[in-house]
């Protein structure tokens, strides 16, 4: 089996099928507890939403305004993520998938959102040569 066979299928099973069951579990817990403010919630719904239909530079527009408005927030590393997956996976923008993981890792050193972009990273300087 080639690398890029390897790193297809386990993109797949990463971004595909285990990204959206932890973001549902995630948004149920704090849907829940009622941890975090009903407004950041839904603001991130919000970007969510563009993402679902995607509308991809909507998709960026709102997670930047809720990384800006909610920072200290448990969602801001997710977003700030997503931000560079859309660059760099659905608008093929190479140079800002970079800026927007270079963000990430200087805002939020400790995520675990860090793990899944440097994943995304290494696929896409497989895939493109990132």
């Amino acid at each position: 089996v080639s690398p890029k066979m390897k790193v297809y299928f386990w993109d797949f099973v990463i971004m595909r099928i285990l990204l959206p069951i932890a973001a549902l579990m995630m948004l149920t817990l704090f849907s829940i507890t009622a941890c975090s403010n009903k407004v950041e919630v839904e603001a991130f719904n919000n970007a969510e939403e563009y993402l679902t239909k995607r509308d991809y530079r909507g998709a960026i527009r709102a997670y930047t305004q809720f990384v800006e408005r909610y920072p200290d927030s448990f969602f801001a590393p997710e977003g700030q993520r997503k931000i560079g997956y859309i660059y760099g996976h659905y608008l093929d923008d190479m140079e800002r998938a970079r800026n927007a993981y270079a963000m990430l890792f200087y805002l939020y050193p400790g995520s675990p959102q860090i793990f899944l972009a440097r994943r995304h990273g290494r696929v896409l300087f497989i895939l493109r040569g990132f």
